[in-house]
């Protein structure tokens, strides 16, 4: 197979008799990455299911694998092709979706040879399709599209937890960022209509779900090639009746400082968690203009002013990246009195490698592996002390928290109205998921809060629910 060519494959045969025919097929499938990695893994699950096939948890139970992939980072993409490597092993017919194909579609091709098929973010509404050939010997498949599918949106879902939906409500992004390598793989900015989203929520909501995760590569550019706008979107979302909040997606600083007095007025609407994602990726305004950041330090700054101003418990996430080609000690310095200065709930550290096909990666060489990692040790630190200031401040306060799923040692876990993470020291077993609890916060780390409980004062379940605002 000529991998630089991709196939462009026709649908062939009735889809019901196939159905039919086919039988329960068991697969095993794995996912990974990012809330738009989470939403298309969630329509792959639900339109198998709908074609008669069967999830299994065991690998060995199956005759077919697939790995939904992230290829953001190296280290990420490292991951997947150990992964791949390994599935393939196996001997079962392996399907590799998400990013990673259109990332890196060689290095698929060296680690599984015999690969079944391969499909880009666009292309998993041919799973089904891909699954049915893998499944009868076919191999070498390559679904490749450069047109969003619309009706990706529509696609019936299979959620991991019963109470929490993701929704994408756009492909793609507007930048073009000297470092990133998903604009490959997702393409330039594509919003899905706002009255498909809309009909979207209200269906999660009808069936019981309690918390809407808008995804996106910027939810900050969604509308602007469609003439509407997040406003109108978080507006239109406000008015569905139900027992629901709202959880916003990553907004870059660009887009964010743009609608930043309705964008402070919405997250302050007890629809939407009191909490934001806007990646400032470094201090300096050096690094940003090499980035191709279009925004400045200075913005950023003024952003989190705003928003706090009128949002006063709001919780702020961001990203950096250490070790950029051309980034100097004064420029790691401008990054570390910026955390300090704004002093973030939560910071996401990242440490540059060059990613395929990006101008940065052609233009600098990489620093020396020893300066990035101590940068990253060096801030990974402050940051962690920021997150344990801004959690510890919580401490001896009651808060209301929705639980809607149980932790990986047993406890439950819920998050709070400013969406922090909280954990429950006494009293787990009175409650069920999906409960409205108040909480007593005892204790804090950088993580996540600790709690007892005090009373419930609603409980839910995946019923539909009724009710307005």
């Amino acid at each position: 197979m000529d991998v630089t060519s991709p196939s462009y494959l026709p649908w062939e045969g009735d889809e019901d008799s196939i159905k039919m025919s086919r039988g329960k097929v068991e697969f095993y499938a794995e996912s990974y990455g990012c809330s738009s990695n989470t939403f298309d893994f969630q329509v792959i699950l639900g339109i198998l299911a709908e074609q008669g096939f069967r999830r299994v948890s065991d690998v060995d139970d199956a005759k077919l694998v697939i790995l939904n992939t992230c290829g953001v980072k190296k280290a990420t993409e490292d991951r997947m092709l150990s992964r791949i490597r390994r599935l393939s092993e196996t001997g079962k017919p392996l399907i590799v979706s998400g990013c990673l194909p259109k990332i890196a579609l060689d290095k698929i091709v060296k680690a599984a040879p015999d690969f079944a098929a391969v499909l880009d973010p666009y292309s998993v509404e041919r799973i089904a399709e891909a699954a049915d050939a893998a499944v009868k010997g076919s191999r070498g498949l390559v679904y490749f599209s450069d047109k969003v599918p619309d009706g990706k949106l529509l696609k019936g879902r299979v959620r991991s937890n019963p109470f929490v939906d993701v929704i994408q409500v756009s492909e793609g992004c507007l930048g073009s960022c000297s470092y990133c390598c998903t604009r490959f793989a997702r393409g330039r900015l594509h919003s899905y209509p706002l009255n498909l989203i809309l009909r979207e929520v209200a269906r999660s909501v009808r069936e019981g779900v309690l918390e809407v995760r808008l995804s996106s590569q910027d939810l900050g550019a969604y509308g602007l090639d469609i003439g509407a706008g997040l406003p109108e979107l978080l507006r239109g979302i406000a008015g569905i009746p139900g027992e629901f909040k709202v959880r916003l997606g990553m907004l870059n600083p660009q887009h964010a400082l743009r609608i930043s007095e309705e964008l402070a007025y919405m997250l302050g609407h007890p629809r939407f968690f009191k909490f934001i994602h806007i990646p400032v990726q470094s201090g300096s305004d050096k690094i940003l203009n090499d980035m191709r950041r279009p925004y400045t330090r200075a913005d950023f700054i003024e952003l989190v002013r705003r928003l706090r101003r009128k949002v006063p418990e709001i919780t702020v996430a961001t990203d950096v990246i250490v070790g950029f080609p051309t980034e100097t000690e004064e420029d790691f310095r401008d990054t570390i009195s910026l955390i300090r200065e704004v002093n973030p709930d939560i910071v996401h550290v990242s440490k540059y490698h060059h990613r395929p096909g990006t101008y940065a990666s052609k233009a600098w060489e990489e620093l020396e592996p020893r300066i990035v990692s101590e940068r990253a040790r060096v801030i990974s630190e402050i940051c962690r002390e920021a997150s344990l200031r801004s959690n510890l401040r919580l401490v001896g306060r009651e808060v209301n928290a929705y639980i809607l799923e149980v932790g990986s040692k047993g406890g439950l876990v819920g998050r709070t109205d400013n969406y922090k993470k909280v954990v429950l020291e006494g009293g787990s077993c009175k409650i069920r998921l999906g409960s409205n609890v108040r909480l007593k916060i005892v204790d804090a780390n950088s993580r996540y809060l600790t709690a007892n409980l005090i009373k419930v004062p609603g409980v839910v379940s995946n019923i539909p629910l009724r009710g307005g605002l």
